[in-house]
Order: structure tokens, then C-alpha cells, then sequence
């Protein structure tokens, strides 16, 4: 399915399943609430969600939160279906999970 970057108007394609995602070039940029940068990965092999600094450690509150930004956008981070990561507009994510802030998850939880 053709789409485009909700970010940037990039031409994307993408599946049915995710009609709204950020791009390639707008996810390298994405930062977490202190602004610095972060990646995103599958926790374990195809499954689950993490964010790591450039040096790979974990960054906790984002992983918690599923919350990014974008050249200033709140964006929703998680896992892809199939494995992989999926970026897209902060609407989505789910209700269950908006009250839930930086620095309220502690490691190990």
C-alpha cells in the first residue's frame, strides 16, 4: 500500500495494518523527551519493544512510555506485527497507556 511519511510527505509503502507511519528519514531523527537520541528495536528475536541511546543501553522511560518525538511530534513507537518497529502519529497509542510519564518506570519492573 502507498502512503506518506505523516512527518515529512516522503513516499512510503506499507501495509494495511499501519496506513500512517513515519519514514526511514524521520525515524533516525527521533529523540526522547530529554532530546536525546534514541533507536528502536525488537526486545527479543521478532517480539517486543525497546529504545536504546546511540551506545546501546536501554532507555527506560521511552521503552515504558512508547513515546518519541520527531522534529518536535510526539510519536507512538512499538513493535511491527511481524518483527521490527513501527512509527506513528501519538493518537494511536492506546488509551491503557497515555497516563504513563517518564521517570515513573523503574528498571526491573
Amino acid at each position: 500500500m502507498e502512503t506518506t511519511c505523516f512527518i515529512c510527505g516522503a513516499p512510503e509503502i506499507t501495509l494495511q495494518r499501519y496506513p500512517s507511519i513515519a519514514c526511514n528519514d524521520c525515524v533516525s531523527r527521533a529523540v526522547n523527551w530529554e532530546g536525546k537520541p534514541v533507536q528502536f528495536f525488537n526486545a527479543e528475536y521478532g517480539a517486543g519493544f525497546m529504545a536504546t541511546f546511540e551506545d546501546g543501553s536501554v532507555d527506560h522511560d521511552t521503552t515504558y512510555t512508547h513515546t518519541a518525538y520527531i522534529d518536535g511530534t510526539p510519536v507512538f513507537v512499538n513493535e511491527a506485527r511481524f518483527g521490527g518497529t513501527v512509527v506513528e502519529p501519538i493518537d494511536l497509542l492506546p488509551e491503557s497507556w497515555r497516563d504513563r510519564r517518564p521517570g515513573q518506570h523503574k528498571p526491573g519492573q
